[in-house]
């Protein structure tokens, strides 16, 4: 029997289990590989708050279902989804109004422009960071009102794993099944990492959609097949019949099953009908998961069967082997003294892990609490641009923490925390010594109505599980205003007790004058008179004195409590404006909700550096980071072209623009255009943007031409963060100050 193709899977490795079993079905074995890591943001819930003014929902992938579906759970909005995988899952996470597009963007827009009015309100589009097509721009550029809120990232891997990298060097992998631009892109990037580019010549490329196609398309491949619409089943058959007019291969499809429809696919995926059983094939009368285990589990049947572990665990899950495959398993059994038949005790089987294996390099994630939904055939949505890239400089970890959403979050705690300080406080605040109310500003209030609709909305809010984690610097801006609380508590007891005391006095002041009236209604005593004179005068004196005191306590009281309560809010209005402007959307609603709450001069002043581009956004640190390798490509091209004039300068000049070789690295030393490009790009690699501006000082000429546009925008984004942090500054510092 000659060998079945091994294909490498480079899906995530929550959909390339199941990819594996369809393949098995199909008659291939399978490698997993994961490309890419699915991550939801921990501030998900955070960042879609309460959906307040939001009409419909777009998603353009299975991902952003399952990511919303893990952060809200409000069911009840119509779905537009980008095609049937995704329109499956949004149902199976209990949506009941889901309308479907063709499998893009520009099908998605037409959906909702023939279903959703512009009028009828707000569209949240759930994304991930990094979006293929401009959803958002399209929909407003037609008038619409749309929210972008990015609830997951998408982590590519940055070397193959050894058994992956080892496979193809040997010449044993057949094919690679791609499905986004994203994933071909950063596999064409590790096959230059490993210098595997030729072993590629003897592997079949398959394609999800062209747009992939064309991301692979900077390596030779035996052949590129392209599935004829967006479904792992379309991809499937697409490398079937491409391997099956392979020759070189020395495959023998006539032992090839025929591929059968998998319980992974959505409804309108389609399908060859499974192939018969044969007549006279030997059955198996237990089930698959029994088989399994007596021939000691999945990896050792794998391993006695010469197949990949994914095709036997595949077996496993769905309990059921393809009747093609008995023959050759009871043959094995018989050989290995393995009984098969029914009711009898069988071997314990090794405890194994069934996840799919990940590259060696990067440790596995810890797996976030999510929604789980029925297995859905995902076709991956959301990819960048699909330029091929030389290999990526390291990233640093990113800093666990709340996140800009979660800052949102406990800023509302913070409000929270200074209304039950002042309402604890109230008996002081509300009621002078003669029982006449104290009436608050017109501020604040404004402040206290503010507050109250707060906590309303906060109380009629559906509970959401508590973050990880809190940010200490937050945690401390909260443990400050709570000690402004106590302090304002604080004075209001000692005028109290100032109060006591000055009562105290001025009873027993009384009592002795009542005496020496007493004494002179008797017969009338000169020093007793003047004395008598004396205590009165000292009492007005002791009485004006409270009283004065009483004012300020009223004074400083109410103060506190109103600056205690717009600190609050400015600090909230602060955090919204990040997130607005991190996540490269539109921040003048934003802008003017922190102007709204501080009249400061300073802060103003502040506000006023972020207002040219908020009607526009500024690009995300992600977003300049990803298109940096095409600007540092552009660089170096741009400094080899001589210019001139004459035919022998335009045939020079396109010599030079086929050349796609640069250094690269921190360390290329020199002023030439290309050592600056190399170092700016391990700068914008390692999140450092000023550093990458920094590198790319002194180009000049069309270098500097090249260069321009990313560095427009990279300063803005500089600048945008730089006034970001000056804010929270005078915010923190507000907020943190002693009351006067």
């Amino acid at each position: 029997m000659a060998r079945r193709p091994l294909v490498l899977v480079t899906r995530p490795s929550g959909e390339a289990g199941r990819t594996a079993a369809a393949l098995a079905e199909a008659g291939f074995d399978a490698l997993v590989e994961p490309l890419l890591t699915i991550e939801p943001l921990a501030d998900a819930p955070a960042r879609l708050g309460d959906l307040a003014g939001v009409a419909a929902l777009a998603f353009t992938s299975v991902n952003g279902i399952e990511a919303f579906a893990a952060a809200c759970p409000r069911r009840d909005l119509p779905v537009y989804a980008v095609g049937p995988a995704t329109a499956a899952a949004a149902r199976a996470a209990g949506f009941p109004s889901v309308d479907t597009a063709g499998g893009d963007v520009e099908a998605l827009v037409r959906l909702i422009q023939g279903r959703h009015p512009a009028d009828r309100g707000l569209v949240l589009h759930a994304a991930g960071e990094s979006v293929a097509g401009d959803l958002a721009g399209r929909l407003t550029g037609l008038g619409y009102r749309v929210r972008r809120e990015a609830l997951y990232r998408a982590r590519t891997a940055d070397r193959l794993s050894a058994s992956a990298r080892d496979t193809l060097l040997a010449g044993r992998l057949d094919a690679v099944l791609l499905f986004s631009p994203r994933t071909a892109q950063t596999f064409v990037t590790l096959v230059r990492t490993e210098q595997a580019e030729d072993a590629c010549r003897r592997v079949v490329a398959a394609c999800l959609s062209p747009a992939v196609a064309e991301a692979v398309a900077a390596i030779a491949w035996a052949k590129v097949a392209v599935a004829t619409e967006p479904t792992q089943a379309a991809a499937i058959a697409a490398l079937g019949a491409t391997v099956q007019r392979q020759d070189p291969t020395g495959f023998d499809s006539r032992e090839r099953p025929t591929m059968a429809e998998d319980d992974a696919k959505t409804p309108t995926d389609k399908g060859p009908e499974p192939a018969p059983e044969p007549q006279g094939a030997p059955a198996i009368d237990i089930g698959a998961a029994e088989v399994v285990q007596r021939f000691g589990g999945i990896r050792p049947m794998a391993s006695k069967m010469g197949i990949s572990f994914s095709t036997v665990q595949g077996w496993k899950e769905r309990n059921q082997i393809p009747a093609n495959r008995h023959a050759e398993i009871v043959a094995l059994a018989e050989k290995l003294n393995v009984s098969l038949a029914p009711g009898e005790p069988a071997p314990p089987a090794a405890a194994e892990t069934l996840t799919a294996p990940t590259p060696a390099s990067a440790p596995a994630p810890e797996p976030p609490q999510t929604f789980k939904l029925p297995p859905i055939d995902k076709a991956a949505d959301d990819p960048p641009p699909a330029s091929p890239r030389l290999p990526p400089q390291p990233m640093p970890a990113e800093r666990a923490g709340l996140g800009l959403g979660g800052v949102v979050l406990v800023s509302a705690v913070v409000v929270a925390i200074a209304a039950a300080g002042a309402y604890v406080a109230r008996p002081y605040w509300l009621a002078a010594p003669t029982g006449a109310p104290v009436a608050a500003s017109g501020d604040t209030g404004e402040l206290v109505a503010r507050l109250a609709k707060l906590e309303r909305d906060l109380a009629a809010r559906p509970a959401t599980p508590a973050p990880a984690a809190v940010d200490p610097k937050l945690a401390q801006d909260i443990a400050a205003l709570s000690k402004r609380l106590g302090e304002v508590d604080a004075a209001i007891a000692a005028a109290k007790r100032d109060a006591a005391q000055a009562s105290e006095q001025a009873a027993g002041i009384a009592r002795d004058a009542q005496k020496r009236t007493e004494a002179l209604e008797k017969g009338f005593d000169p020093q007793g008179f003047v004395a008598l004179r004396t205590g009165l005068n000292d009492l007005n004196q002791k009485i004006a004195a409270l009283n004065g005191r009483l004012d300020t306590a009223e004074k400083a009281t109410s103060a506190a409590r109103a600056q205690g309560l717009a600190d609050a809010a400015l600090t909230m209005a602060v955090a919204q404006l990040r997130r607005a402007v991190d996540g490269g959307s539109v921040y003048s609603p934003e802008l003017a909700a922190v102007r709204a709450v501080s009249a400061d001069a300073k802060l103003q002043a502040t506000l006023d550096a972020l207002a040219p581009a908020a009607q526009a956004g500024v690009a995300s640190r992600a977003a300049l980071a990803d298109e940096f390798p095409a600007v540092a490509n552009a660089i170096a091209q741009a400094s080899l072209r001589r210019g001139g004039e004459g035919w022998w300068r335009a045939v020079t000049d396109r010599l030079d623009g086929l050349v796609s070789i640069r250094p690269v690295g921190a360390a290329v030393a020199g002023d030439h255009p290309r050592a600056k490009a190399a170092r700016a790009e391990a700068a914008a690699a390692r999140g450092d943007l000023a550093g990458a501006v920094t590198a790319l000082n002194g180009l000049e000429g069309k270098p500097a031409e090249a260069a321009k546009p990313w560095l427009d925008r990279a300063k803005a984004r500089i600048a945008a963060d730089q006034a970001l942090a000056a804010l929270e500054s005078q915010a923190t510092a507000s907020l943190t100050a002693k009351p006067k």
